[in-house]
């Protein structure tokens, strides 16, 4: 059986949506060109990371009951992870160039 999200649910859930199209998403979307061109994470890009895998782990309860907005989420959670991947590959090509 498909439940619906409660009012306040949905709009949670609706307030989560629009802050992600209009800041989260393109916010990771230029840290992510940043570290594809071979920069390094700045501290401020570090907390950013941080406090937006938190805010997902929040939500992912209210998220497991909402297929729909699941493949959402997942993007986010794979696009945080490919910064997170990039940007250890750019600290070790930093340190090797470093060592050398």
């Amino acid at each position: 059986m498909i439940s619906l999200p409660s009012p306040k649910e949905k709009g949670i859930l609706i307030a989560q949506l629009v802050n992600l199209s209009s800041q989260v998403i393109p916010r990771a979307l230029t840290i992510h060109s940043r570290m594809k061109l071979g920069e390094k994470l700045t501290n401020r890009d570090l907390d950013y990371l941080r406090q937006n895998l938190r805010s997902v782990g929040r939500m992912l309860p209210t998220i497991d009951s909402y297929k729909d907005y699941q493949p959402i989420y997942a993007g986010l959670i794979y696009l945080l992870h490919e910064i997170i991947r990039i940007a250890v590959e750019n600290e070790s090509e930093h340190r090797t160039l470093l060592l050398t």
